[in-house]
C-alpha cells in the first residue's frame, strides 16, 4: 500500500468521524430537546419553563439549555432560576432532577446514532 493511498484512507476516515459527529450531535440534540420539553418530572403550570429550552451553538459546541433571556409569563421567577431550584432543589423543596437524567440518556442515545451514521457515512 503506497503512502499516497494510506493517508486518502486515514483522511476518508477523518472525515467519515467528523460527519458521523455531527448528524449524531445534531440528532441527539433534538431529541434531548423533544425529551425535556415533554417530561413529566416537573409541573410548569404557566409553560414558561418548558418554552424556554433551546438547543444553542453548533458543531461541537451545541448544548441544550434554558434560554437565560426567557421571562415569566406572570412575572416571577425567570425560567432559568427556576431550573436550578427544580435541579437542585431549595431549603423549602426536595430536587426534582430532569437535565441530569436527560443527560444520562442522550449520551447512551448518542453512541447509537454516533454509529448508525457513521456506519452509513463510511459505505
Amino acid at each position: 500500500m503506497s503512502i499516497d493511498l494510506f493517508l486518502h484512507d486515514l483522511n476518508k476516515l477523518i472525515d467519515g468521524l467528523d460527519k458521523a459527529a455531527e448528524v449524531a450531535l445534531s440528532e441527539t440534540a433534538a431529541l434531548g430537546l423533544d425529551s425535556l420539553k415533554n417530561t413529566s418530572r416537573f409541573q410548569n403550570r404557566t409553560g414558561d419553563l418548558r418554552a424556554a429550552f433551546q438547543v444553542s451553538g453548533n458543531g461541537f459546541s451545541r448544548m441544550i439549555e434554558v434560554n437565560p433571556s426567557a421571562s415569566s409569563s406572570i412575572g416571577q421567577t425567570p425560567p432559568s432560576t427556576y431550573a436550578v431550584f427544580l435541579e437542585n432543589g431549595t431549603k423549602f423543596m426536595e430536587p426534582r432532577p430532569f437535565f441530569g437524567d436527560a443527560r444520562e440518556r442522550l449520551e447512551q442515545q448518542y453512541q447509537q446514532v454516533f454509529e448508525r451514521a457513521f456506519e452509513r457515512i463510511l459505505k
